[in-house]
């Protein structure tokens, strides 16, 4: 993911363990955030913050996990978020993060503002 995001013009911030997501978005105040529903049961507790800061909010997914993607997806449609199924969505992710790539960087400040993801 950090690869395609890249690819995008984005500069992809992880979170380290035990870092709690409030405190994480408020210090990196990312343009995007997108959350691995697989990894990260708790994808859901990004939505908030990051939403209140501006950010928009994508959630992907693994087909391979039957219930994490059923949980992604219903993480989604309850907050209006872009979803993605991989290996099914491959695609449709990398226009997404091309276009929010490019919506940050037609954004940033002449003094050379970063794209966060």
């Amino acid at each position: 993911m950090s690869g395609a995001a890249e690819l995008a013009g984005l500069e992809p911030i992880a979170i380290a363990a035990g870092e709690a997501i409030p405190e994480i978005l408020r210090r990196v105040r990312p343009a995007t955030v997108i959350a691995d529903c697989n990894h990260d049961r708790s994808a859901g507790a990004y939505v908030g913050p990051a939403t209140m800061l501006g950010a928009s909010v994508a959630v992907f997914c693994s087909s391979s996990d039957a219930a994490a993607a059923a949980r992604a997806q219903q993480l989604a449609e309850r907050y209006d978020l872009a979803f993605f199924l991989l290996p099914e969505d491959t695609d449709a992710l990398q226009a997404y993060l091309n276009e929010v790539g490019r919506s940050n960087r037609d954004q940033a400040s002449p003094a050379g503002g970063s794209s966060r993801a």
